[in-house]
């Protein structure tokens, strides 16, 4: 049966063209997709193509079965809809409003609000559910909580003027949901908090991820805090060799009561695609993404945790104000012992070499956003290609550390017999590269700390074009 010739959906039509409390229900709140369900016969189930959309899946291929949704949403989510369907069932005074993760056809995770209204015979026996759903928020994804290396979002940051306030009352119930019940959570909002100029989906992102970890790491129960308040820095150190510039920001702390990390495992946990979970598992990825988004927000990330003593997490955000005093554009220092450089014709050439490809991705992105031209590669042999056939590369970005074959150091050494003025940087997230005594044979190396700022970035490259 096709489903605009559906049973239930013309009796939805009729129900809403005589029944005000129908009407009334579903005035009441967005509205992003609407589901009828025939509780005779639980099978059945028309859904309309709206939520199927939203959810990045063709309607056409969907049958009208509540089957065909059991496989995208979260296993928890569904038992504990259920539990809530037979409470409302019994009880017409207990709502139904759950807040549940659907699976998008991307492989994201979208938390959709999910209203219902149990439609009673005249001994109020239920023979109908009525349901809505509404996306929490922005249409790009809602509030995508990510999983594994599909994180963090793929499209360019949009920053915006966010209320953090706001946005964390908000965000509430969904932590809460993602929690479970046997872990508390409770939200300490500061007054006063600066607003941020950051892009709120990216900032959700980040905190779910975050609030997951959390989670994983409460195993047997605990309870979790999610703390804003305003923060000066005076350049204070956020890891050794990483300082924090001085200015206002915004302090978003997570601390949970979890199992805690030691001192060698917490030193690698803002690693890319590292992990602490004991299986294996994505969760320990919540460092990442959360790092990534301080960093892209002009901010940075503290982690403190010890065995048994639980995690806390700082997400440290530039305030708006300290945001607009840094886009002032910084005098060039003079240089009068030297030429001023000639004007290029086009812009200068990047080749970026790293062979984890979310870390490439982000650092290719960074770099182009700085208005240089980047080709990209995941190995030596394939950056010695692309060099030999465009010898007029102005800049080798190459992590040190690569599996097989040649080593970052190694390339660049192969690279000058190609290009003899090729400048090279290398980039490492371990502190022995950082500090071991790298170069091409002609010059001192010039390196940069994984993770870093976008800021710390673009000096570095233009230092390294300059010498």
């Amino acid at each position: 049966m096709a489903a605009d010739d559906h049973y239930l959906k013309q009796e939805l039509y009729a129900l809403i063209r005589r029944d005000d409390q129908v009407l009334t229900f579903l005035l009441d709140g967005p509205v992003d997709g609407l589901w009828f369900w025939d509780v005779d016969d639980p099978e059945e189930e028309w859904v309309s193509a709206p939520f199927w959309r939203l959810l990045g899946y063709d309607p056409a291929s969907k049958a009208s079965k509540a089957s065909a949704w059991h496989g995208i949403i979260d296993p928890d989510d569904l038992a504990a809809a259920m539990d809530a369907f037979a409470a409302h069932c019994d009880d017409a005074a207990i709502p139904f409003d759950q807040t549940l993760r659907y699976r998008h056809a991307n492989g994201t995770w979208i938390p959709v609000r999910c209203r219902g209204l149990a439609i009673r015979d005249a001994a109020g026996k239920p023979m109908r559910m009525l349901g809505v759903h509404a996306r929490l928020d922005d249409p790009r994804a809602a509030v995508v909580v990510r999983h594994g290396a599909d994180a963090p979002a793929e499209e360019p940051a949009r920053p915006a003027l966010v209320d953090a306030a706001a946005l964390l009352r908000q965000l509430e119930p969904v932590m809460a949901r993602v929690l479970g019940p046997r872990i508390p959570l409770k939200l300490r909002l500061d007054d006063g908090l600066p607003p941020l100029r950051v892009d709120p989906v990216r900032l959700q992102v980040a905190l779910l991820n975050l609030v997951e970890n959390a989670r994983d790491a409460m195993a047997d129960g605990g309870f979790l805090i999610v703390e804003a308040i305003p923060h000066t820095s005076r350049g204070e150190q956020v890891r050794p060799g990483q300082t924090l510039p001085a200015g206002d920001y915004l302090r978003l702390t997570v601390s949970d009561t979890g199992r805690g990390m030691d001192a060698e495992v917490a030193a690698q946990a803002l690693r890319p695609m590292f992990t602490a979970c004991a299986d294996g598992g994505h969760a320990g990825m919540g460092l990442t993404v959360a790092h990534q988004v301080a960093l892209e927000a002009g901010g940075d990330i503290k982690l403190r945790s010890a065995p048994d003593q639980g995690t806390s997490v700082d997400l440290l955000l530039p305030s708006a104000q300290s945001c607009a005093q840094a886009d002032q554009p910084a005098p060039r220092p003079s240089q009068p012992n030297a030429e001023a450089p000639p004007e290029p014709a086009g812009p200068l050439r990047i080749l970026v070499v790293e062979d984890d490809p979310m870390v490439l991705k982000h650092v290719s992105s960074l770099v182009t956003s700085l208005g240089y031209a980047v080709r990209t590669a995941t190995n030596a042999a394939e950056a010695l290609a692309l060099i030999e056939a465009d010898r007029g590369v102005d800049l080798l970005l190459t992590d040190i550390m690569m599996p097989g074959g040649r080593n970052g150091s190694e390339l660049a050494r192969a690279a000058a017999e190609l290009v003899p003025d090729l400048r090279v940087m290398y980039m490492s997230g371990y502190v022995r590269d950082v500090m071991a005594p790298l170069g091409d044979g002609r010059r001192e190396a010039l390196m940069i700390a994984k993770p870093f700022r976008p800021a710390e970035l673009a000096a570095r490259i233009e230092q390294a074009l300059i010498d």
